[in-house]
This record gives C-alpha cells, structure tokens and sequence, in this order.
C-alpha cells in the first residue's frame, strides 16, 4: 500500500514538472518576442531557444524516472499476475496486455515532448533571431 502512494506521488510529480516545463517554454518564447519588439533586439529569440533546450533536460530526467517507476508497476503487476496464475484468473493476460500498451503510450508522450522541445529550442536557438525580423 504505502509504494502504491509513493508511485502515485511520483507521477503526480511528474506531471507536475511537465506542466511546468511546458509552461515555462511558452512563457520563454512569448517573454523573448516581447522583450525583442520593445528592445529591437532580435537575439532575444535566440535566447529563448537556449532556455527551451534547457528544459529538455529536465523533460529527460522526468521520462527518465517514468521508465523506471512504470518498470517497476510492470513487475510488480507480473509477480500478482504469477501469484494469481494460481487460481487461473482470466483477466490476468488481458491485464498485463493494457499495462504493456498504457507504458508505451506514457513513454511516448514523454519521448515526443522532449523531442518537440528539443527541435524548436534549436531552431529558435539557431533562428529565432531570423525568424523574428522576417516577421516582424
């Protein structure tokens, strides 16, 4: 009981540090274009796109720390699933089944936010300042 809290408290964790990765990145690109128009300064851009790849980090020890805690759920539900195979329960593969495509799906998800940020911080990185004087 008391490692299922602490499961549950890592990935509301988890969740938490995502949502706020994602947060600051839009509030990193939505501060440099203002800080950029009222400065005429363009670089500001660049900048932001450093600090998106910045979060990236951050993104990767959480999906780090998803794998491992979704690890762990895994084995944890094979030994109740060989402890039940015992009294033959029925549900027992189909459980395992959705446990297996429920940890892939949270792996993507992670996997894809890091990659998303990880390629707009170095275009912004790169570009942003070009981007900002074609725009604007």
């Amino acid at each position: 009981m008391e490692q299922s809290r602490i499961r549950n408290a890592s990935a509301i964790i988890e969740r938490v540090l995502l949502f706020l990765s994602v947060g600051f990145a839009l509030v990193a690109v939505i501060g440099s274009a203002y800080l950029a128009h009222l400065t005429h300064d363009a670089h500001w851009m660049n900048r932001a796109g450093a600090a998106i790849v910045a979060v990236e980090g951050i993104i990767a020890v959480v999906e780090f720390s998803r794998r491992k805690r979704l690890e762990q759920t895994r084995s944890l539900t094979i030994s109740k699933t060989q402890r039940d195979r015992h009294s033959e329960s029925p549900h027992s593969h189909k459980r395992l089944d959705i446990l297996d495509r429920e940890i892939r799906k949270a792996e993507l998800q992670v996997f894809v936010l890091a990659l998303f940020c990880a390629v707009v911080g170095e275009l912004l990185h790169g570009f942003g300042d070009l981007l900002f004087k074609s725009l604007w």
